[in-house]
C-alpha cells in the first residue's frame, strides 16, 4: 500500500498513460455513471472510511475497567487522529509544493489527492484496529476488503470526476497509508517502541498526556 502504488504512479508516466486513463475515465464513467455522481460518491466513500475507522476504535480489545478502558481508548483516538491529521497536512505542503493542475483544470492542487490521502489513513488505521481483534480469519479478510474497496472507491471516484489523475491518488494512497501505519506503529505497537500514554486523576479531574519509550 506504499511502494507498489508509487511505483504504479511512475509507471503511468510512460506515453502518458495517465493523462490518457484520466481521459477515458471522465468521458465513460465506468463505475459511478457522471462526473457529478462521482464527486458525491468520492465524498461519501470517504465519510464511511472515517466511520469505519471510528467504529473499529471500539471493538479493539481493552481493559474491562472502566477507567483503564477510557485512558485505553482515549490514547488510541488521539494518536490515530494525530496520523490522520498528520497525513492531511502533509496532503495539503504536497498540492502546494507540486501545482499540478487538475484535469478540469479548476486549480493547480491536483497531486497527491486528498480524498485518497485521507481515506487509506483512515481504511489503514481501521485494519491495524481489526488485526488487534480476535475474530475468525475468514471475517478479518472480509473486513480488510471491504476497508480497503472503500478507500479506493473514494479514489477512483476522484478520476472519474475530473478532479485528479490516477496518479494524484496513487500518490495520495501511498503517503495516506505510510502515515497512517508509521504513527500506529511508532505509538501504539505492542511490540515495543514510543507510546503516548494519558493520565486522568479521578479525585481532581486533572489529566495528562505524555510519551514514553521501551527497550
Amino acid at each position: 500500500f506504499v511502494w507498489q502504488p508509487l511505483a504504479a504512479a511512475a509507471v503511468l508516466q510512460v506515453d502518458d498513460w495517465d493523462g490518457e486513463i484520466s481521459d477515458w475515465a471522465r468521458r465513460e464513467s465506468p463505475v459511478f455513471g457522471s462526473a457529478e455522481s462521482a464527486e458525491s460518491a468520492s465524498d461519501d466513500l470517504r465519510g464511511a472510511s472515517q466511520q469505519a475507522w471510528l467504529l473499529s476504535m471500539l471493538f479493539v480489545p481493552s481493559d474491562e475497567e472502566l477507567q483503564p478502558w477510557a485512558r485505553d481508548k482515549i490514547q488510541g483516538y488521539v494518536v490515530q487522529w494525530s496520523a490522520t491529521y498528520l497525513a492531511s497536512e502533509l496532503t495539503s505542503l504536497g498540492k502546494s509544493g507540486f501545482g499540478r493542475q487538475r484535469p478540469d483544470n479548476s486549480d493547480e492542487r491536483s497531486l497527491p489527492s486528498g480524498h485518497a490521502s485521507a481515506a487509506f489513513a483512515y481504511s489503514t488505521l481501521a485494519r491495524r484496529n481489526v488485526d488487534a481483534m480476535i475474530l475468525p480469519e475468514a471475517a478479518r479478510v472480509g473486513l480488510d476488503i471491504g476497508l480497503v474497496g472503500l478507500s479506493a472507491g473514494s479514489a477512483w471516484a476522484r478520476v472519474e470526476a475530473g478532479k485528479h489523475y490516477p496518479s494524484d491518488v496513487l500518490v495520495g494512497a501511498a503517503l495516506g497509508a505510510f502515515v497512517a501505519r508509521f504513527i500506529d506503529d511508532a505509538f501504539l505497537d505492542v511490540r515495543g517502541g514510543a507510546r503516548l500514554t494519558a493520565f486522568v486523576d479521578a479525585a481532581t479531574g486533572a489529566w495528562s498526556v505524555g510519551v514514553g519509550w521501551t527497550f
